[in-house]
């Protein structure tokens, strides 16, 4: 989508392919709640909704089977698309300058200081925001537990479901809406700023869960600042600020960076709740937050710039361009100028 996108509109409309997630969010705990009141057995519950989630997964793999691939790409790997959807080596294809392997982009990425320090600034954002975000979507049972343990898991399902419809559904839409004019770095730092308050207020606030309403306000408003901030940013930035050679590879690894993180808080936030419940993975996802503003603020502002300036920056470190003399004239031009 970036590639295909214009500058003006290109952080809304990658923003925009993001926010189908949103859909996920109330789709899910929708249908939950829809076999939860058929008094279906749990154990056959679970298993239906796994089986559900596996939909999605395979239109896209269907859907991507038949996508062109964009013309950048093509143009950048040397290759030409059939109309049978194969590609084919162009007459211009040289292996070592247009190989788009995933070790050769890997090598580009490393190779080059300034794109691999926009690689390590993108992965370690999306870490340490995958961290708060799946330790706090995942301890969510254990929250609304603290906050009333009467009720049942049904109800407890509603209940996310309302959070998620009222303030996670909104913040995709205000996240695609500013994207292009407060830009990336300031909706990232404002939302890890946000995050890191929230959780801050939930763990450090005694009894809170006694409070019902400033307690749904506060544990909603953490969803809300994820979704306007760096749950939209750490998708985009990644599509913008790396050359189109290594677009994708650059893409990937901080992806998987964050679904280390996902993995890592997961374990982490449920085995650190004793007691009240939820004040410690709250403060270890605030510890998160806040430290994922480090990296952001070091963080490139491709608002409003086209893609093609960023392949400017890819030139390979040993190169320098060529140097004119004093006449004005390129370096290494002369002698083929005098042997005419």
């Amino acid at each position: 989508m970036s590639e295909y996108s214009g500058k003006a509109h290109r952080g809304m409309l990658v923003s925009l392919v993001f926010s189908m997630q949103a859909a996920g969010l109330i789709v899910g705990p929708l249908l939950a709640a829809t076999l939860l009141s058929t008094h279906i057995s749990h154990d056959i519950t679970w298993r239906i909704l796994v089986a559900f989630g596996a939909l999605p997964a395979l239109a896209v793999y269907w859907s991507r089977r038949h996508l062109k691939e964009t013309p950048s790409f093509l143009k950048a790997a040397g290759h030409e698309e059939g109309g049978s959807g194969k590609l084919k080596p162009a007459g211009q294809y040289d292996k070592k300058t247009h190989s788009v392997s995933f070790w050769d982009g890997f090598h580009r990425l490393i190779d080059n200081k300034m794109i691999l320090s926009r690689l390590i600034g993108a992965s370690v954002a999306w870490f340490l925001m995958d961290f708060a975000y799946y330790g706090n979507t995942v301890s969510s049972p254990l929250v609304l537990s603290a906050l009333n343990g009467d009720h049942t898991i049904l109800q407890k399902t509603i209940t996310q479901l309302g959070i998620f419809a009222l303030f996670a559904a909104p913040g995709y839409a205000v996240a695609a809406l500013t994207m292009d004019k407060l830009g990336r770095k300031i909706i990232q730092i404002l939302g890890f700023g946000m995050m890191a308050i929230t959780f801050g207020l939930l763990a450090a606030i005694p009894n809170i869960e006694k409070l019902v309403y400033p307690f749904l306000i506060i544990y909603g408003l953490s969803y809300f600042f994820t979704e306007f901030g760096p749950n939209a940013t750490t998708f985009v930035y990644p599509s913008e600020i790396f050359p189109v050679k290594v677009r994708t590879t650059g893409h990937g690894i901080a992806a998987a960076m964050g679904k280390i993180g996902g993995f890592l808080s997961v374990f982490t936030s449920p085995s650190s709740c004793t007691g009240t419940a939820y004040p410690p993975p709250k403060a270890q996802q605030q510890s998160s937050a806040f430290s994922a503003s480090s990296p952001s603020s070091c963080s490139p502002k491709p608002k409003e710039k086209a893609l093609k300036n960023s392949r400017r920056n890819h030139q390979h470190p040993s190169r320098k361009p060529p140097r004119k003399n004093k006449n004005n004239i390129t370096e290494g031009t002369q002698l083929v100028t005098a042997s005419h």
